[in-house]
């Protein structure tokens, strides 16, 4: 028996030729996609060329009217302390990436692992266009890398921040040991102090990539000295 035809692929041509130009209504369509069932490996790829050339008509424009600065990081560097004195002083919505995507229901909150980057990346944008308002300011708590399934650090890819277009970045860094001590007391697991370095130099030197690929500005945070941002905040 041949595999089944996903039936939202069938019907495309029609569907696509009725569709009004509005992007409230290709919105629509993306988040039907991405709730519709995927039933063979190339059905999925055709299902993913289809939902990417959506969706980089539209997430863009549907966060526009929001204010959203980027908060980059490794784990255990100091992101959430950091968003929340911001927060208090300068009225930000503080949202992590974790929450948005509602971590705990696709991957082991301790080992920090992500099984299907591509999947993971649709699920964030997704969420986002749901939860951000028009003329809000957020600090997003993120990530430039994350460890594979094979726990081995890799870049987002460059879609996922040109979609959710920040207007700058912040980047805290910190000493690799001092990021390990939290690790281990916090998720009680057992970390790779050169996995933490490695992860942080990718963290690093994507960061920066995306910085000029937007052309935003970029503030390296190291060991949670806020003076940086808080001079940018003021003026902005």
């Amino acid at each position: 028996m041949g595999n089944k035809i996903n039936p939202l692929l069938q019907q495309k041509p029609k569907t696509c030729a009725a569709l009004p130009v509005g992007r409230q209504v290709k919105r629509r369509v993306v988040i039907g996609l991405m709730q519709s069932p995927k039933m063979s490996d190339h059905t999925d790829k055709l299902y993913r060329i289809g939902l990417r050339l959506l969706m980089g008509d539209i997430l863009t424009f549907d966060m526009t009217g929001s204010k959203i600065i980027f908060v980059g990081g490794i784990h255990g560097v100091g992101k959430g302390t950091f968003c929340e004195r911001l927060t208090e002083e300068f009225r930000f919505e503080h949202l992590t990436a974790s929450e948005v995507l509602k971590w705990n229901e696709i991957s082991d909150p301790k080992n920090k692992k992500v099984n299907n980057f591509d999947s993971t990346q649709e699920r964030l944008i997704q969420n986002l266009t749901q939860i951000l308002k028009p003329d809000q300011k957020y600090l997003l708590d993120g990530h430039f890398t994350l460890l594979n399934s094979k726990g081995v650090p890799r870049k987002i890819e460059d879609e996922t921040f040109v979609n959710i277009n920040p207007i700058s970045i912040f980047l805290l860094t910190c000493d690799a040991n001092i990021i390990l001590t939290r690790l281990i007391k916090r998720d009680e697991s057992t970390y790779d102090l050169n996995t933490i370095r490695k992860m942080q130099e990718l963290e690093i030197e994507h960061a920066n990539h995306i910085s000029r690929k937007l052309s935003i500005p970029l503030f390296e945070i190291k060991n949670n000295n806020s003076q940086l941002a808080y001079n940018y905040l003021k003026n902005l």
